[in-house]
């Protein structure tokens, strides 16, 4: 993800050097979460679509405090149906940076996926 002018974004994909993949345009949501949030940024292809994603969610409500999982990446979908997810481990790649998203990105109505959950840790659907 590239702000590259207000109003204006790159999302680009693959190989050192020259990307395999640059959409330009997208869309950007947030949603806040009772003991967390979630930004989304949106690109199209033709009928498949790249939303990349931040979130934390809350998976502790006991004693030991609010436990937030953390997590990063890109879920595709193609007309609307879920392809695949794709998370970011490595500790270098920033989360989306949600006032710099609302600069550069068109907001959209609402999110764009609720297969980010996917990233979640396992038994706390």
């Amino acid at each position: 993800m590239c702000g590259i002018a207000p109003g204006r974004a790159e999302y680009r994909f693959g190989g050192k050097g020259k990307p395999e993949l640059v959409l330009s345009g997208g869309l950007n949501a947030y949603q806040m979460y009772s003991g967390g949030g979630e930004s989304q940024l949106a690109f199209d292809n033709g009928d498949t679509r790249y939303i990349v994603f931040s979130r934390m969610v809350r998976t502790g409500f006991g004693e030991g405090g609010n436990m937030p999982a953390i997590s990063d990446g890109v879920v595709v979908e193609r007309e609307g149906k879920f392809l695949s997810i794709r998370t970011c481990d490595d500790p270098d790649v920033l989360p989306v940076q949600t006032e710099a998203a609302q600069r550069f990105l068109t907001p959209g109505d609402d999110h764009f996926t609720g297969e980010t959950q996917r990233a979640d840790p396992f038994g706390n659907e």
